[in-house]
């Protein structure tokens, strides 16, 4: 059996499988659009049991801010935008 495995934005490849070890072709559930710089801003003032990012940053001390690679989906620029 061929299975269509998504690869990059737009392509696809065709994975070949035998049906007696395929459990399953399993879909993410759809997501809800909505406006990344707002959320990423929203985020970022009210970060879940922590100080903003402004306050965390107003200290003396030295900080290191880790991002992912481009292989990853995470909008990193937008995030480093804001």
């Amino acid at each position: 059996m061929q299975i269509p495995i998504a690869y990059g934005k737009d392509d696809h490849i065709n994975l070949k499988i035998d049906e007696k070890n395929l459990l399953g072709v399993f879909d993410p559930n759809p997501v809800a659009k909505f406006d990344e710089a707002a959320l990423i801003a929203k985020a970022l003032a009210n970060p879940i049991n922590q100080k903003s990012f402004d306050e965390f940053i107003a200290g003396d001390e030295k900080i290191v801010i880790i991002v992912n690679d481009g292989t990853r989906p995470t909008p990193t620029a937008k995030i480093l935008k804001q």
